[in-house]
């Protein structure tokens, strides 16, 4: 239209894909070009293109008569001017290449351009008003063009530029709800929303975040570990979607600003700073470890009513009492690398399927009675003196410092009870001998499935064959690490394992 420079935009980031071109939404090709104006602190349209190109994106249309249109001085004077490249001029002098505009601009379709205000620390315009009449209507209307700070502009145009490496060429953004975007230095999620408006999975692992800032209500999974984020920065009251949230590895002090989280199922804080625990009733699935939690950790004063696994490894725990009506969906229960000296289970745990206490050299005692008779998989180090029934027991795991006398000498009656359901023995760091093969057989003959590595068995192959073959239906052996591998030359070497593959794959 001759007179006439058109600014379109839409309000929202419902921009058609551009078919003409075969190519992507016309957004992302905007992006580049130094001319971008920027709506709603989102980055759209480029003032530059031509009519017919920007009538790709058509939600509504801003008519700016240049003949009857300002030109812009520092001092925030306006002068009139029927210069053609006014918008021109106003970049190169005044930086104006990107305007936020606010208000309903839709039903604007002529008016005059002038200022309001010019940064007085860098001498560019920071915001412009409009004044338009509708000759329809006669009635006049104001609305402001303010200018973002640049460096926001460069974010957003980073992350766009980040967004479309990643996914795949002519990939509708209004449709994507997946993005994963490791290690891209992003410092900020602002526009985030504005570009891919139905995220429900967002993966930033390994950037430079501080904050929630930009994040769409709707996600229903956040994984940004190993950013920036801090526990005070930490405000969720938007986000009631949110079902899983991954903030591993960063500076997270406390658990009671997760509480706000009414619908979070998973939760991950390893590598944080938490010093205590807090009553989350409704998560599921909780990561604790290596954190600073010290002491006695007692669930009776704490609610976990959903909670069916929780990880709190390498902490400082040296106590711990277990509470039936704090936990009564507890399945899985990591407590390894704490320096944990007691362990209370003052109710029946029903659901509890497995137990890890490895790395816990100072219990001196694990008397469970039959408060685990359901559970399937118990590790603990082999210091420990373990008393109870355990009717389900599948795995067993034992490390460091047990012979093997020390574990048969439960089925006595005066230990722990082991059946026939038990079918997977791991034995390593304990010392055991060739002749602990046959105490084996004895008292496991169902077991099959052995590791029995780093230990100090040592007999001949025709020993071994015979010791293992007495065993029904197993299925794997390991022996790694004993003094009867280590003496073998590597051709011998590979015929053992040969011959032990060919004993657990008849």
């Amino acid at each position: 239209m001759v007179g006439q420079r058109e600014i379109l935009g839409p309000k929202s980031m419902n921009c058609r894909e551009d078919t003409r071109k075969g190519g992507p939404s016309t957004l992302e090709n905007l992006v580049d070009n130094d001319t971008v104006l920027c709506f709603n602190e989102n980055v759209y349209v480029d003032s530059s293109f031509r009519e017919n190109e920007l009538g790709y994106m058509n939600n509504f249309r801003l008519r700016i008569p240049l003949e009857t249109s300002n030109s812009i001085t520092k001092s925030g004077k306006s002068t009139p001017t029927d210069d053609y490249s006014t918008w021109e001029k106003m970049k190169k002098q005044y930086g104006i290449s990107y305007a936020d505009i606010h208000g309903h601009l839709s039903s604007l379709t002529e008016g005059n351009l002038t200022t309001s205000k010019v940064s007085s620390s860098t001498g560019k315009i920071s915001e412009l008003h409009l004044q338009s009449s509708s000759p329809s209507k006669g009635n006049k209307s104001k609305s402001s063009f303010q200018i973002p700070d640049p460096k926001l502009v460069e974010i957003a145009k980073k992350l766009v530029s980040s967004v479309r490496d990643v996914l795949p060429q002519g990939s509708k953004w209004d449709d994507v709800t997946s993005l994963e975007l490791h290690n891209a230095d992003l410092s900020t999620a602002l526009f985030l929303t504005d570009i891919l408006p139905s995220l429900i999975s967002i993966d930033l692992l390994g950037n430079k975040l501080v904050d929630f800032e930009g994040f769409p209500t709707q996600v229903h999974c956040l994984f940004l570990s190993k950013n920036k984020i801090s526990t005070e920065f930490t405000q969720f009251d938007k986000f009631n979607n949110l079902k899983v949230l991954d903030l591993s590895h960063n500076q997270i002090t406390n658990l009671e600003c997760f509480r706000t989280l009414v619908n979070l199922r998973v939760l991950k804080l390893a590598n944080c700073d938490i010093r205590k625990m807090t009553s989350l009733p409704v998560v599921q699935k909780l990561n604790l470890t290596n954190n600073k939690i010290r002491g006695l950790v007692n669930f009776e004063c704490l609610h976990f009513e959903s909670l069916t696994e929780i990880n709190l490894s390498h902490n400082a725990i040296t106590r711990l009492r277990l509470y039936l009506s704090s936990l009564k969906s507890l399945r899985v229960l990591n407590l390894v690398g704490n320096q944990i000296t007691e362990v209370q289970i003052i109710d029946k745990m029903p659901k509890l399927k497995k137990l890890t206490l490895l790395g816990n050299r100072n219990i001196g005692q694990l008397n469970v009675g039959s408060k685990l008779n359901h559970l399937k998989s118990l590790s603990v180090d082999g210091r420990c003196k373990l008393k109870g029934k355990f009717d389900e027991l599948t795995d067993i795991n034992i490390e460091h410092g047990c012979r093997l006398e020390a574990i048969v000498q439960l089925n006595d009656g005066s230990g722990l009870k082991i059946n026939k359901h038990l079918h997977r023995l791991r034995i390593v760091h304990c010392g055991l001998t060739f002749e602990d093969l046959k105490i084996l057989y004895e008292h496991y003959p169902h077991i099959s499935e052995f590791d029995l590595s780093h230990n100090d068995i040592m007999c001949s192959f025709e020993e071994f064959v015979e010791a293992f073959t007495r065993f029904k239906g197993v299925k794997r052996i390991d022996v790694e690490h004993n003094p009867m591998v280590k003496r073998l030359d590597n051709t011998t070497l590979e015929l053992f394992r040969l011959m032990v593959y060919k004993m657990t794959h008849k």
